[in-house]
C-alpha cells in the first residue's frame, strides 16, 4: 500500500468493505501531518546546512523526501499495527471492545515515550472494524550524522540511538525492537488482567530478547493479527523494488 493509500484507509477518506461506518465516529485520530510536511519539519534545517557546504550544484539535495523515495537504502516511512485479541474475544462491538481500546490507548502514549527517534506523523485507533487496533506511521531519524545530512532517515541508527542493536542477520535490531514493543503491550495487558500466550517462542531465546517475566504464564487466546511492521504493506519489512509503484505516491 502506498503512502497515500495508508493515509486514506487510516483517516477513513476511503472505506474498505470490512468497515462498519456506523461506528467510525468511535475512532481516534491521535495525530496526522502530511508526510511531506513532516519531512520539512524534520530535515529542512539539515538539508539547508548540507547544501551550503556543497560547491557543486549537482551534489545539492533539492527535495530530501523525494531523494529517499527514489533511493534504495532507506524507506520513507514505516507503519506498525497493534491489536489485542481477535473478533471472538475482543470484538470491537462486544463487551471487551472498550477494554481493548483502553489498552491500545495507553500503549500508544507509552510508544511515544519509548521511541523518541521514531517521528510519529500519523496515528489512528480503529473501532469500526471487527477488532480494535491501532495504526502508527513513523519516520525513523538520527541526529549528529557525520555523513550526508546531519539529521537523516535511518531505521537502524534510530534504533541504535535508543539503545537497540542487533546481532547479525539472525537477530536484527528490528527483531529486538519488535519484541520489546510486544513486551510493552503485554505489560499493559497484564495490568488489565489479560495474559499473553507466546506461540512459537523458544526458551533459549529468552535471555537474548530480555524477557524478564519468564516465569509468568501469559495467555491470550489467539492473536489473529500479529504486530505488523512495514512501510507499504502487511508483511514485516517487505523490501521495495523499483519494479513496484513508488511508495511515496
Amino acid at each position: 500500500m502506498s503512502g497515500d493509500g495508508v493515509v486514506a484507509h487510516n483517516r477513513r477518506t476511503y472505506f474498505a468493505e470490512n468497515v462498519d461506518q456506523t461506528r467510525t465516529y468511535l475512532n481516534i485520530e491521535y495525530c496526522y501531518t502530511p508526510i511531506e510536511d513532516a519531512y520539512h519539519q524534520l530535515f529542512d534545517a539539515a538539508q539547508e546546512e548540507y547544501n551550503a557546504k556543497q560547491k557543486r550544484k549537482d551534489r545539492r539535495i533539492e527535495n530530501y523526501y523525494e531523494k529517499i523515495c527514489n533511493g534504495d537504502q532507506e524507506k520513507p516511512f514505516y507503519e506498525v499495527i497493534f491489536q489485542v485479541g481477535n473478533k471472538d474475544d475482543m470484538a470491537a462491538a462486544g463487551e471487551n471492545g472498550e477494554l481493548a481500546k483502553t489498552i491500545l490507548d495507553k500503549f500508544y502514549h507509552s510508544f511515544l515515550e519509548r521511541n523518541p527517534q521514531l517521528h510519529v506523523y500519523s496515528a489512528h485507533l480503529h473501532m469500526d472494524e471487527a477488532t480494535p487496533h491501532i495504526h502508527i506511521d513513523f519516520i525513523p531519524f538520527t541526529t549528529g550524522s557525520k555523513r550526508g545530512l546531519s539529521t537523516r532517515v535511518s531505521l537502524k541508527q534510530a534504533l541504535a540511538d535508543q539503545g537497540i542493536t542487533g546481532e547479525g542477520r539472525s537477530l536484527t535490531e528490528r527483531d529486538l525492537w519488535v519484541q520489546k514493543e510486544k513486551e510493552a503491550l503485554a505489560a499493559i495487558m497484564l495490568e488489565h488482567g489479560i495474559e499473553w500466550e507466546q506461540k512459537g517462542e523458544h526458551k533459549e531465546h529468552l535471555s537474548v530478547l530480555e524477557f524478564k517475566r519468564e516465569n509468568v504464564k501469559r495467555k491470550l487466546r489467539n492473536w489473529s493479527r500479529p504486530l505488523i511492521l512495514s512501510s507499504r504493506s502487511r508483511f514485516p519489512f517487505r523490501p521495495w523494488s523499483r519494479s513496484k509503484p513508488n511508495p511515496c505516491h
